[in-house]
């Protein structure tokens, strides 16, 4: 019997070695994507960057956000925030989160592996980490974005295992870290508390019905009134104008006032959003779980109001399998899954029974294999995008306001004014331009006609910036610069009294062209005066801006002496003047004029 004992420990022990080594494995991995996509400037999303900064202004006891101009009491609560930042302030920021949260990730691996072993014996403490790491979710959102419900999976994951074994104490251990992570997620400790308040067993053979009935309503109420305190006095007190709600419900109501009253006068509007993705969003989620959590679907349970928001937010991305919206479904519906694979192993012989296991651990390799995230995606390689996004962070000076696009953010949010956005000026003493429309809809007469296109336009023309660097589609401007000086001036060859060269519109003339490359001709020009900002030029079949648009056409003044480049091959230009309307400047401007390149044009 000693010597059985002995074996089944050796065994044990065996499968946990493995399982340590199988997810340390995975953890490196994830965190050199993470660290790998961080450096080569690769977030397409908003919430690195949001958290980060929102966890560097923690540490620095700075609770006011700029990024969203609220304070962070109206946006989330997340305690777990501020050791990260202090952290953050010893071995960088967004180093602490992205490793916090690869290291939160892994440690749920291994107490789902831990609740797998009571199901199927020692092998489960291998494949509770396999199901779970290689979900699909959580290789991209552990490697492209932070988001502290990520975190959560681990005190979840806890919470879960601590269930399955009886402990009501561990379950409300783990609801605590939970609501650490953030407070809507008290939702979820919600269900916990029925789930402890309603034990697997009949209450009479347990003998423990009394003691947790009172533990789960203790639970219940206490994240009631936790997430009522948010929603009821801080979020009121303290939200920007424009919250998440109108982004994921506005289609129900402009509040959530509002939207319960459409709901309870029309409640098929909550399903007018609902279309094929919406309707194949859950079997896609199930099925690298190889839909066992539907034979055991208690411990599920907690993933049920993640996933009815998911499913009723209008956002295009909760659809998604690689959506942070759904990571903190996935920790509930693995234990499932597990207590469902290890109800087939213990109910059919042997080694029929021992299929549903490996096929959960199969089905999960799978799904990674088809849709997760690996090591050969482009994201985590440099590029051209960033070579050119690391020449614009760099000109930036340290400690410096910037306002910039996503996936700048990042790397710019030790610092006390950061801005998103472009459309508006945020008074920051440097903004970062995406010039991608231009870049996309370049030679085409549409490119002056985008919706980004005037507030860009409005940003050149401004007379308190200037141009300092510009890197592939990137422009960096400064405040206070002249907006005719830096990179600016190279457009500026010189100055002449007298109106010259052959009339292009009333306030530009045309001076010459010549070919400085087999595909490009380099246009002399002469300014009679400002020129209006959206002012573009038709060079044979093509529209382009003047001056590559970094010279706004408006601080041109009489006398200028310019040249501008643009690409043509033909040995005769075609040359015309538009406005965004696609029309002449002025009815009486000439509809074509003709220059041979090589010459200069003759008279007025």
């Amino acid at each position: 019997m000693a010597h059985e004992d002995s074996g089944a420990v050796s065994e044990r022990t065996r499968f946990e070695w493995v399982a340590w080594a199988f997810t340390l494995a995975v953890a490196l991995m994830l965190l050199w994507m993470a660290g790998s996509r961080f450096q080569n400037v690769h977030q397409r999303t908003f919430d690195l960057g949001f958290y980060g900064r929102l966890a560097w202004g923690l540490a620095e006891f700075d609770g006011w956000d700029p990024l969203q101009n609220a304070h962070v009491l109206g946006l989330h609560v997340s305690p777990i925030l501020i050791p990260l930042g202090w952290l953050g302030r010893i071995f960088g920021t967004i180093p602490v989160l992205l490793t916090a949260q690869v290291l939160a990730v892994a440690g749920a691996a291994l107490v789902l592996g831990r609740l797998a072993s009571r199901h199927m014996g020692p092998m489960g403490h291998l494949i509770g980490p396999i199901a779970f790491l290689a979900h699909p979710n959580l290789t991209h959102v552990t490697t492209y974005e932070f988001h502290p419900g990520t975190l959560a999976v681990l005190p979840l994951a806890w919470a879960l295992d601590r269930l399955d074994a009886g402990d009501s104490k561990g379950v409300a251990r783990g609801a605590i870290g939970i609501l650490l992570c953030r407070e809507d997620l008290a939702l979820v400790v919600l269900m916990l508390a029925v789930l402890v308040a309603w034990p697997a067993r009949p209450w009479r053979k347990s003998g423990r019905r009394p003691l947790e009935w009172r533990r789960g309503i203790q639970l219940a109420v206490g994240a009631l009134c936790y997430l009522a305190l948010f929603a009821f006095v801080l979020h009121p007190t303290f939200a920007p104008k424009d919250g998440p709600f109108q982004a994921h419900f506005g289609h129900l109501g402009a509040d959530p006032n509002e939207a319960v009253d459409n709901l309870l006068a029309n409640p098929l509007r909550a399903f007018a959003h609902v279309g094929h993705d919406k309707l194949t969003w859950l079997p896609r989620v199930l099925a690298p779980l190889a839909f066992l959590p539907l034979v055991a679907p208690r411990l599920a349970l907690p993933a049920l109001p993640v996933l009815a928001i998911a499913f009723f937010s209008a956002f295009p991305t909760t659809v998604n399998l690689d959506s942070h919206y759904l990571t903190l479904a996935i920790p509930p519906l693995i234990a499932a899954a597990l207590v469902g694979a290890g109800h087939i192993r213990k109910r059919l012989p042997a080694p029929i029974g021992d299929i549903a296991p490996f096929g959960l651990a199969a089905a999960a390799m799978i799904g990674w294999a088809v849709a997760g995230q690996t090591p050969a995606a482009a994201d985590f390689e440099a590029d051209r995008e960033t070579v050119a996004r690391r020449i614009v962070l760099d000109a930036i000076p340290e400690g410096a306001s910037v306002q910039a696009p996503g996936p700048f953010l990042p790397h710019l949010v030790e610092r006390t004014r950061l801005h998103r956005g472009w459309k508006t000026d945020s008074g920051a003493d440097f903004v970062v331009l995406d010039l991608w429309s231009r870049e996309r809809y370049g030679g085409r007469e549409v490119m002056l006609r985008t919706s980004e296109e005037p507030y860009i336009r409005n940003w050149f023309a401004s007379d308190d910036f200037g141009v300092v660097e510009r890197a592939g589609r990137y422009v960096l401007l400064e405040r206070g610069r002249d907006p005719r000086g830096g990179i600016a001036r190279e457009y500026i060859v010189g100055e002449g009294r007298e109106r010259a060269g052959r009339r292009l519109t009333e306030c530009l003339s045309l001076v010459g062209a010549e070919r400085t490359s087999e595909t490009t001709v380099a246009l002399e020009l002469h300014a009679n005066g400002p020129c209006p900002a959206d002012l573009g030029l038709r060079i044979d079949d093509r529209v382009e801006l003047l001056f590559d648009g970094l010279l706004s056409p408006t601080h041109l003044r009489a006398g200028d002496r310019l040249r501008s480049e643009h690409r043509s091959s033909e040995a005769v230009l075609h040359l015309s003047m538009l406005r965004s309307s696609g029309a002449r400047p002025l009815h009486e401007d000439p509809s074509e004029v003709l220059v041979t390149v090589g010459h200069s044009t003759s008279g007025p």
